[in-house]
């Protein structure tokens, strides 16, 4: 006679390897997502979203879509600030496309393998990849920091509802929290340096060297923060991404005759924002839409009609990047492979930067 056993609980350790896995994290995406389209289209009727789509002007979808493009070039613009003397080399072009194609694979493949693109692709052309994956990452300092700043004016503007305030908090608070840890490492990147050397003493010479060399490398991207000319035009540049995203939202809204104050364009783009955290599958289709009829319910708007603007916005902001992001992709002929190895590999010797042409240089 067999004694029945008694099913042993998953460990600590194995819970944590299956809610950090890929599938598992695909699985709780599907989920959200699932759920939201759910709640997005329970009482939306098709003829409803043709009425809404049909009355669609086009003058402002269009004016929509030229501040995406605008928006999209401060951007590159602003990256190329950011990396300085070592970026002068490379065409405004060059990070043009390669920033519409990390762009792609953030919105198309998950793990933020877009921002590692980024950084194999350009710091290949000569400024190494671990000082442009530093650049990278100053850059979502810099909108973290707008994001708050965002966040504190619409708290002056308007009374926010908990479901907002509380996720936005989070994200305003980690802002002030990036500021003072760039005002610290600018400040005290010798110290920096130093305490690392400390620290890694006991490591192998090889080893540490290489260690500290990555180190050095990925916290030179923080001078240009040092350099008040560079500082100005990065803080101008991070004013034109944000104006253009809220002003986006704002011309979505005229295109559907929507005349609502401009805190409602400022309040879609926080909680859009604060969205992106949430899992859901690529494109982030569901989570979008129904995050715009939450805020568009503030303002009395039908959910047939806050339903078609979440929809058309998220096609405005996100097919067309998307779309010239896959060809730009497929033309330069790098492989996802290569993108997701890239963080193991050494760091390359970089290859002669492509030649400026003076009529494509731009200096932001």
């Amino acid at each position: 006679m067999t004694t029945p056993t008694t099913p042993i609980a998953p460990t600590p350790s194995r819970w944590h390897s299956i809610t950090g896995s890929p599938a598992f994290r695909l699985l709780l995406g599907v989920i959200v997502s699932g759920l939201t389209i759910y709640l997005a289209i329970n009482t939306v009727t098709l003829d409803d979203l043709v009425v809404a789509f049909g009355s669609a002007q086009i003058l402002w979808v269009s004016l929509a879509l030229l501040s995406v493009a605008i928006n999209t070039g401060a951007k590159a613009i602003r990256w190329k600030v950011l990396l300085g003397a070592a970026g002068k080399p490379i065409r405004l072009r060059d990070y043009l496309a390669v920033l519409l194609i990390g762009q792609m694979l953030n919105t198309l493949i998950p793990a933020r393998v877009g921002d590692l693109s980024r950084a194999y692709m350009i710091g290949g052309m000569g400024p190494g990849r671990v000082f442009t994956f530093g650049t990278v990452v100053i850059e979502k300092f810099l909108d973290m920091v707008a994001y708050a700043l965002l966040f504190g004016l619409l708290l002056l503007l308007i009374p926010l509802p908990d479901w907002v305030r509380s996720p936005a908090t989070g994200l305003a608070v980690a802002g002030v929290v990036v500021v003072l840890v760039l005002i610290g490492v600018v400040i005290g990147r010798g110290g920096i340096e130093w305490g690392l050397t400390w620290l890694l003493h006991w490591l192998p010479a090889g080893i540490r060297t290489r260690l500290l060399g990555f180190a050095e490398r990925g916290l030179a991207s923080v001078e240009v923060l040092r350099q008040r000319a560079d500082l100005l035009r990065l803080i101008g540049w991070t004013l034109v991404v944000w104006s253009t995203a809220v002003l986006t939202n704002y011309l979505v809204l005229l295109a559907l005759d929507l005349h609502l104050p401009l805190a409602a364009s400022i309040l879609l783009l926080v909680v859009l924002q604060a969205g992106i955290a949430l899992p859901s599958v690529p494109g982030k289709i569901g989570v979008f839409e129904y995050s715009c009829i939450l805020v568009l319910a503030l303002y009395g708007v039908a959910q047939p009609l806050a339903l078609s603007y979440g929809i058309l916005l998220h096609t405005i902001v996100l097919v067309p990047t998307t779309l010239i992001g896959v060809v730009l992709f497929w033309l330069r002929g790098v492989s996802v492979a290569q993108l997701q190895t890239a963080s193991t590999s050494p760091e390359p010797t970089p290859p002669n930067p492509p030649p400026a042409n003076p009529q494509e240089q731009t200096t932001p």
